[in-house]
């Protein structure tokens, strides 16, 4: 059975002001689901409460697309850089995902832009002769040609495969 935490009303105030209204971090104060936050916020009558809170906050930061956008692209997609950068919380660029769903399309991009740098900078780390970096390309990327640490055996339904492991002396 699950404990269920009673939400008192001068700890919700008190969680609300402290967080100027961001219903994400009041939900975590009181380890709950943001439908169960709602419900005893209607219940309280404190939904104008709640709004003044956020409207008078110097935690709500609104940013522009433009720079969402861009803290996507040099933070390589990664939210919780994105987060530092535009100075609020993770929950926040998850919100502005929501509101704005192309900005997983510019997530991606960004993803995808690192990715491609990080292949780059791995090439020239195994052209300079970097031993962890040709032991990485060898141990992912070697396997068609022969270099394995493990060996991936397929079999059709019921097949039984039989393994025999030589060692040369």
């Amino acid at each position: 059975m699950r404990h269920k935490k009673k939400i008192e009303i001068e700890e919700l105030k008190e969680s609300i002001m402290a967080h100027g209204g961001i219903m994400a971090r009041v939900a975590c104060d009181f380890a709950v689901s943001s439908q169960t936050l709602t419900k005893a916020i209607e219940e309280f009558g404190l939904r104008d409460f709640r709004d003044e809170a956020y409207e008078n906050s110097d935690k709500r930061h609104v940013q522009p697309l433009g720079n969402i956008e861009y803290a996507f692209k040099i933070c390589g997609g990664i939210v919780a850089d994105v987060a530092k950068v535009l100075d609020v919380d993770v929950a926040t660029v998850y919100a502005y995902m929501r509101s704005y769903p192309h900005l997983h399309e510019v997530r991606q991009h960004a993803r995808d832009d690192m990715l491609v740098l990080a292949e780059d900078t791995l090439g020239q780390l195994v052209r300079d002769g970097d031993w962890q970096a040709i032991k990485l390309v060898i141990g992912t990327q070697g396997r068609k040609l022969g270099y394995a640490n493990t060996t991936n055996i397929v079999a059709d339904g019921d097949a039984v495969v039989t393994v025999k492991v030589v060692y040369d002396e």
